[in-house]
């Protein structure tokens, strides 16, 4: 073997060490996502839409994990870390403030609107249609009100995304890395903590995420 060959090699171990050790001590995406959602937000967002408490808290617990798992997906095809990288980058650190300040009044729809055109063109089209047949479904909304609460959902994600990344100063390896982690840890979490329906439920996105 040579020097160079040992060197390389040595490179690349402590790198991929770096990034486990990186996003180990890192908490729950989808739990401190879903924190962002307290008793009193959840109220305003469904006073503001005419919708049941329950069905907001429900739509929301079942989205979290399900644009996870799209992310998480985008950055396991080529060039997809990176492009989830940038688009995470991108989110503003006050959003999340902006986006509370603004739940309950015209600010919520203008939200929601703009995190359903952008989540939609990040995870594709046909995917987040499927997200959000899958909660209009289960949760019994209408289409639109499904559409308009996954988006906002998914701005809060990609906000929140965003903070770990500055926290953690996450390379788009990185990032992917700790999408994957976090995807393994709520996959079955998340079916016991919303009560999911298995069998009316999800068979439209599980095509979409293969």
């Amino acid at each position: 073997m040579s020097w160079s060959t040992v060197v390389r090699d040595g490179i690349a171990s402590r790198a991929l060490s770096g990034t486990h050790a990186l996003v180990e001590g890192s908490s729950d995406i989808v739990d401190d996502t879903r924190r962002f959602f307290t008793t009193d937000l959840v109220r305003r967002i469904a006073l503001h839409r005419k919708l049941s408490c329950d069905s907001v808290e429900r739509g929301i617990d079942l989205t979290l994990p399900l644009l996870l798992s799209a992310l998480a997906n985008l950055a396991s095809r080529p060039l997809g870390a990176g492009i989830l990288a940038c688009s995470v980058t991108r989110q503003y650190p006050a959003t999340l403030e902006t986006i509370r300040n603004g739940i309950g009044s015209e600010s919520q729809d203008v939200a929601a609107a703009y995190g359903s055109g952008y989540m939609s063109h990040l995870v594709g089209a046909d995917t987040f249609a499927a997200v959000c047949t899958d909660i209009a479904r289960t949760c019994r909304l209408a289409d639109q009100e499904a559409k308009l609460l996954v988006g906002l959902v998914g701005w809060i994600l990609m906000s929140q995304l965003r903070l770990e990344q500055r926290r953690q100063d996450l390379s788009p390896s990185g990032l992917a890395y700790l999408l994957r982690r976090n995807c393994g840890e709520n996959s079955e979490g998340a079916r016991g903590r919303a009560n999911w329906r298995a069998a009316p439920f999800g068979t439209g996105l599980r095509g979409q995420l293969r």
